[in-house]
């Protein structure tokens, strides 16, 4: 919820007044490319902090855990479930804006309906797991249901104002996911020399040794998936970018 309340809330709180206004105008070239946009933008950063909390998923949990490592190799493998369909929650919720800024709350509501029945399903599908494996059900159904509400949510969303560039923000995507799958593999790399895959390594054995991990690969990570948004040519990484540099001068400034 950190990537998505911190990133997507902060965009699409923009996002929803242009729409809003673009309604009102009843321009839904507007509306169409605020929300392609959005999705790709916002597609820079969950994608990538999807990648962070997949990789570093055990330091992550040995800091929620209190230090306990027994916990943490458990919320570890729950949070690694959770955190490969991140960015579908973001989608989901930019595209639920649209029909916000319309003043229409029905569709959405016939959209969480489709979405309530079938996420209840997965869960009572988890709740005859083992008892030991019920958690990991309920992780796996959450993250379908995120994946669910995206593909509802396109569906109403071309029904209502056609097609808004689903084909350039699945391609943006497809792009971005390469890059986070290389800079995956930096972190896994950098993780496993400081023993993240080991029940004594380093990065298990203490808080501060977890807290190391964290900042290592996360800075190899983030550097690497810079460079290749770079050599992949994803124009939408200067999108989201450049309003956080500029906030920066101002305050240098």
């Amino acid at each position: 919820m950190i990537p998505h309340s911190v990133i997507t809330l902060s965009l699409a709180t923009v996002l929803f007044n242009q729409m809003s206004q673009a309604f009102t105008e009843r321009n839904l070239d507007a509306v169409r490319a605020a929300v392609s946009s959005g999705l790709r933008a916002i597609g820079v950063a969950t994608v990538f902090c999807s990648a962070v909390l997949v990789v570093l998923a055990g330091p992550i949990s040995m800091w929620l855990s209190g230090g306990s490592t027994a916990s943490a190799a458990v919320q570890g493998q729950v949070l690694v479930l959770l955190a490969v369909s991140a960015p579908f929650l973001s989608a989901t919720f930019l595209m639920n804006r649209a029909f916000y800024a319309d003043e229409d709350g029905k569709t959405p509501m016939i959209m969480q309906v489709i979405l309530s029945v079938f996420g209840v399903a997965l869960a009572l599908g988890a709740a005859a797991l083992p008892p030991n494996r019920i958690i990991f059900g309920l992780a796996v159904a959450y993250s379908l249901g995120n994946v669910a509400g995206v593909i509802v949510s396109h569906i109403f969303l071309t029904r209502k104002m056609g097609h808004y560039g689903a084909a350039e923000v699945f391609d943006v995507h497809v792009r971005l996911t390469v890059a986070a799958l290389g800079s995956a593999a930096v972190g896994s790399a950098a993780l496993g020399l400081l023993g993240g895959y080991s029940a004594d390594g380093f990065a298990w054995q203490s808080l501060t040794g977890s807290l190391v991990a964290l900042l290592v690969c996360g800075s190899l990570m983030a550097v690497s998936y810079y460079f290749m948004l770079r050599a992949l040519k994803v124009s939408e990484l200067n999108a989201f970018l450049d309003p956080i540099l500029a906030r920066v001068r101002r305050r240098a400034v």
